[in-house]
């Protein structure tokens, strides 16, 4: 790509885009035989939503064009929380936020795993059948909002599920044929099982409390065969009190399941000296690790460096599935000029919810540090 046009894009120029349109009218047209990304790619990334709006009119087919990683520009807008920038490219074609990206993700899946809830409201107006798409992992939405901790994300979800009386989304499984209701267990988060059992209708609350998974486990197998001390007592007796068992109790078989390293399918992201084959999942990209480097060791040179070899380092982060930011890792790590820094490039990182449910404050308080939880007030 001609690096003015990448300008342009990147700074949201739009007399420079029309100054090389005069120069060229063909510089929209051989883009592709020499770049895998468009200037729609950068624009989404940067935030231009005027630009953003002229290169649709010049040209729309942009926004279904997928770059080398596998993201479109409406992925990227999701992801990174660009809400008027998704508005635009919805007038494209309101099938985008059904277009399948890296791994099978779609705008939904991104907006939904990192929370963004006036997005996933904005996607499924235009779209509702996207709530019920799902990746390569056979995730919905909902499943991977489970999994990030994404509560607002997952509440109106749910909300709007029963309220448009799709109630068996509830009950969709993933490729290890765990429903959301087996991963808010695994995962401890009593308040979801709440919101789940709480909108499912009573004739089929039994069908969903007690779903077996691959391993031919309930969630109430699974928080009895993982305890801990948070909160267990409570959860029990929510499952319970709904007519959860135990998968003994209740005649059905485990699931036969044939995996070629003889593994035995079970949740993904868990271990445990019980079931020794739950193994952390990786998914998509993950944060460059010189990046995770300069947030452990506090180190604004090398961000500075990274910054320099590409400017939207830091925005390309909402494109992993660890659901952690650099101002989560320099937070723990109490390097106080380095979560200045961040938060002078990236505010929002600040109000973001990392996968184990904790933002940046969350970690700088609960371990005492007290200049950074006053970097975040100010």
């Amino acid at each position: 790509m001609d690096m003015r046009l990448f300008q342009a894009a990147e700074t949201g120029n739009i007399n420079l885009l029309h100054h090389l349109l005069a120069q060229s009218s063909s510089i929209l047209h051989t883009i592709a035989l020499a770049s895998n990304e468009n200037p729609l790619h950068i624009a989404s990334t940067a935030g231009h939503v005027e630009f953003v709006k002229e290169m649709i009119r010049l040209k729309p087919g942009f926004a279904k064009e997928v770059n080398q990683d596998g993201f479109s520009p409406i992925h990227l807008a999701s992801a990174i929380g660009h809400l008027e920038i998704v508005k635009e490219l919805l007038k494209v074609d309101r099938e985008l936020c059904r277009l399948e990206g890296r791994n099978e993700w779609t705008a939904l899946h991104y907006a939904a795993s990192r929370g963004r809830v006036d997005i996933i409201r904005e996607m499924l107006l235009a779209c509702p059948e996207s709530i019920e798409d799902v990746n390569v992992h056979e995730e919905t939405a909902l499943h991977l909002a489970v999994k990030n901790s994404q509560f607002k994300a997952i509440h109106f979800m749910i909300n709007w599920i029963t309220g448009m009386k799709k109630d068996e989304i509830l009950n969709m499984k993933d490729e290890l044929g765990n429903s959301i209701l087996h991963l808010a267990t695994w995962r401890k988060h009593r308040q979801v099982i709440e919101w789940v059992l709480g909108n499912t209708a009573a004739n089929a609350r039994d069908g969903l409390v007690n779903a077996v998974n691959q391993s031919g486990l309930t969630a109430l197998d699974i928080l009895l065969i993982f305890p801990s001390e948070a909160g267990d007592r409570e959860i029990e007796d929510i499952l319970r009190h709904a007519g959860g068992r135990r998968a003994n109790d209740i005649a059905h078989p485990a699931v036969s399941v044939t995996t070629t390293d003889n593994r035995t399918p079970a949740i993904r992201g868990c271990s445990n000296r019980k079931y020794p084959n739950f193994a952390p999942e990786i998914i998509l990209i993950e944060m460059d690790n010189r990046l995770f480097e300069a947030a452990q060791t506090g180190n604004i040179q090398i961000l500075h460096q990274l910054l320099a070899e590409n400017p939207f380092v830091l925005h390309t982060i909402e494109l992993s599935s660890q659901g952690f930011n650099p101002l989560d890792i320099a937070s723990t790590a109490g390097h106080v000029e380095f979560v200045k820094e961040i938060i002078r490039l990236r505010p929002d990182f600040a109000k973001q919810v990392n996968q184990d449910g904790f933002s940046p404050i969350h970690i700088a308080a609960a371990l005492g540090n007290l200049e950074i939880v006053r970097g975040h007030d100010t």
